[in-house]
C-alpha cells in the first residue's frame, strides 16, 4: 500500500506541480479537460489508466498466489473470503476494462457536446462509485467497521429538549 502512494505521489507531484498539466474547463464541450501538452495526455492515457489496470491485474495473481499456497498444504475448497475478494477484483477489472477504453474512443465518434458531457460524467463519476460499492458488498470487515462508527456516533448525539412557557417570553 505503501507502495502504490509513493508511486501516485510521484506522478502526481511531477505532472501537476513540476510540469505545466492542469485541468481546465472547456465551455464548448462542457467538461474538464488537460493541458493539450502531449505529455499531459501520455499520463492521463497510459500512466493513470495503466495504474489502474495494474492494481487489478496485482489483485488477480496475488488471490492465485495464495489458491496455489493453501493447495500446496492440502487445502483443496476455497473459503467465502478468498471467493469474496476474487469476486471484487474481477468486477472491479472488468469494469475498469470496459470504462476507461470507452471514456477515451466515444469522444473519438461522438460530435454531439451533450453526448461528450454525458458520457464524461457518467464515467468519471462511476469508475470510483462502483469500485466503492464492490468493496462494500464484498468486504464485510469494510462494512461492519463503517456501522461500528456509525451505531457509536448515533449513541453519542443527545438531544436537548427546552420547554418554553409564556412567563419566559
Amino acid at each position: 500500500m505503501l507502495f502504490s502512494f509513493l508511486i501516485s505521489f510521484t506522478q502526481l507531484t511531477i505532472f501537476f506541480q513540476i510540469l505545466p498539466c492542469r485541468l481546465y474547463y472547456n465551455d464548448q464541450s462542457i467538461g474538464f479537460y488537460l493541458t493539450d501538452l502531449p505529455i499531459c495526455w501520455d499520463y492521463s492515457l497510459y500512466l493513470d489508466m495503466g495504474k489502474l489496470m495494474t492494481i487489478c491485474t496485482f489483485n488477480l495473481v496475488t488471490i492465485w498466489k495464495v489458491r496455489r499456497i493453501q493447495s500446496a498444504r492440502g487445502k483443496t475448497a476455497f473459503q467465502k473470503k478468498e471467493i469474496d475478494f476474487l469476486k471484487q477484483s474481477f468486477g472491479q477489472a472488468l469494469y475498469l476494462s470496459l470504462c476507461i477504453p470507452a471514456y477515451y474512443i466515444t469522444p473519438l465518434f461522438a460530435s454531439s457536446e451533450i453526448v461528450l458531457f454525458m458520457v464524461g460524467i457518467f464515467f468519471g463519476a462511476t469508475i470510483h462509485m462502483f469500485d466503492g460499492l464492490l468493496t462494500l458488498y464484498f468486504n464485510v470487515e469494510i462494512r461492519k467497521s463503517l456501522t461500528k462508527k456509525y451505531k457509536s456516533s448515533a449513541n453519542n448525539s443527545s438531544v436537548q429538549i427546552v420547554v418554553v412557557s409564556k412567563n419566559t417570553l
